[in-house]
């Protein structure tokens, strides 16, 4: 039993989620940065990925949220207060489009609101290649590139300002995680191919972005008889 608080917000419906996934063995994470959206809840299970919005109704927004999420997380969630009233055509729709419920059991006759128990109403489908298209043709969507560990510490509603991060930031978090490992370096091309990069350019957009501005922790370099520019982690 989780209590809410006396005037229900969309925040007080993160704890009993996230109690809920926790225990199915999920590691969850709130307010995920990912392709320009913040997800309000991000649950990951082995290489699986499901994305989980909140609202207090089912309303307009809420559809927009899960049907914007479609093919970019493995399974997609619209969470809402059990009471609340969806029509059977909502229902149809969003179980025609893979989107599952998750119902949350309110108890509101009691001095202080609790929530008695989460459960799905309806299982949302596997969307098994999630990504984007490009020009360049499909892109995976690497959530390991958005998630980090400090977003474990949200609450899906409310932000924690200390650990915003930017999209650029969290992309050059994920180039130093790839480079540790690799005194030899890695090159630009293949840095380019698997970072989730926002430029027009991958390649030249990373390029011209760690010589100019991350030049105090990586190093740009050429290997003899190698045409491809590569990159890795400065020494002490």
């Amino acid at each position: 039993m989780i209590l809410m608080g006396l005037k229900m917000k969309e925040s007080d419906m993160f704890l009993p989620i996230k109690q809920y996934l926790e225990e199915e063995g999920y590691m969850v994470y709130a307010e995920v940065p990912c392709y320009g959206k913040t997800a309000d809840i991000v649950a990951v299970k082995g290489k699986l990925v499901t994305v989980i919005e909140t609202k207090l109704t089912m309303n307009i927004k809420l559809l927009e949220q899960v049907f914007e999420w479609r093919h970019k997380a493995h399974y997609i969630y619209a969470a809402v207060p059990q009471k609340t009233r969806i029509s059977l055509l909502v229902r149809k729709l969003l179980i025609d489009y893979g989107i599952g419920i998750i119902y949350l059991d309110i108890d509101t006759t009691s001095d202080r609101p609790y929530c008695s128990r989460v459960y799905k109403y309806s299982p949302a489908r596997l969307f098994r290649k999630i990504g984007a298209e490009t020009y360049n043709g499909f892109r995976p969507l690497l959530w390991e590139q958005h998630i980090i560990p400090e977003h474990s510490l949200n609450i899906s509603g409310v932000r924690h300002a200390d650990i915003r991060m930017s999209r650029y930031k969290l992309m050059m978090r994920h180039v130093k995680r790839l480079l540790t490992p690799k005194e030899e370096g890695m090159s630009i091309d293949e840095l380019a191919n698997t970072l989730d990069t926002y430029y027009s350019n991958p390649k030249i957009g990373l390029y011209n972005a760690l010589k100019k501005h991350e030049s105090d922790w990586c190093e740009i370099f050429k290997k003899p008889g190698d045409r491809k520019t590569y990159v890795r982690l400065k020494t002490d």
